[in-house]
């Protein structure tokens, strides 16, 4: 979806595929789960491959097994993100950046069951509305929690 949104607006992409590499044994588990995660996430023809076909995609890599994905790009997200806060202006949203947000309240406030959001963060006015929409990055987990939501997944990032 995110290359048919690119080619739309012209956010440019490369497509070049991926190889994540287990080196060791103890790496082989963890690989064969994000490999699973990947399958539940029906990624475009996502496969387990061995060390001669490892080579042959990608000659200076050594390693006992990986995961291929052929489909998968790099991007500059930042330009995306742009991008839909863009669409987003144009279509009557507020985009406001730079604010730590440190609690969400729900409030009813004509008592026939309309109910509006408030966004707080610490030093900057709050803001208000009937829909929010959050982006936060590796904190998105965070932002889930203070909302309400369930924590999970969890956001771990990786090397």
């Amino acid at each position: 979806l995110l290359y048919k949104y690119c080619d739309k607006t012209g956010v440019p992409y490369k497509r070049v595929g991926k190889v994540i590499v287990a080196v060791n044994k103890n790496e082989i588990q963890k690989l064969k789960n994000l490999y699973e995660r990947g399958l539940e996430n029906k990624v475009r023809d996502i496969r387990l491959i061995g060390p001669e076909e490892l080579k042959e995609i990608e000659p200076h890599c050594k390693g006992i097994m990986a995961v291929h994905s052929p489909y998968t790009g790099i991007i500059d997200y930042g330009q995306v993100t742009k991008s839909f806060a863009e669409e987003f202006k144009e279509r009557g949203g507020c985009v406001y950046t730079g604010f730590e947000v440190s609690k969400f309240d729900l409030f009813n406030s004509s008592g026939l069951g309309e109910y509006f959001i408030g966004v707080h963060s610490n030093g900057k006015p709050s803001i208000f509305g009937r829909q929010v929409i959050t982006c936060a990055g590796l904190y998105s987990d965070r932002i889930s929690q203070l909302s309400g939501c369930s924590p999970e997944p969890q956001i771990v990032p990786f090397r």
